[in-house]
């Protein structure tokens, strides 16, 4: 029993010690959220660029990120779709998006 009772702090000492490590963060500049019925997110590793499309209702909002800096770049809103515009799929292919309607 006094084995164990001495053993214990020398278990628990280096889940002490990697605790202590501190690092460093950054956030972005808080931007207007947009909130949709349907949210899709593409991102491009190489030129380090994000793209969410967010669908509410007969709106359509575009939004370009940039992900190295954390910051949006654009924001476009389509309203002027057609009356019975009903979204389906969306598909990321070559750095292209196409929207899949069957």
């Amino acid at each position: 029993m006094k084995i164990t009772i001495h053993l214990l702090p020398l278990l628990l000492l280096p889940l002490l010690s990697i605790g202590q490590n501190s690092f460093d963060y950054t956030i972005s500049k808080p931007y207007p959220v947009i909130d949709g019925q349907t949210n899709l997110y593409f991102s491009d590793i190489s030129t380090e660029k994000a793209l969410s499309i967010k669908i509410d209702g007969k709106d359509v909002y575009l939004q370009n990120f940039d992900t190295k800096i954390m910051k949006e770049t654009g924001r476009k809103k389509y309203s002027d779709l057609l009356q019975d515009n009903e979204f389906e799929h969306a598909t990321n292919y070559s750095k292209l998006i196409f929207q899949i309607k069957v």
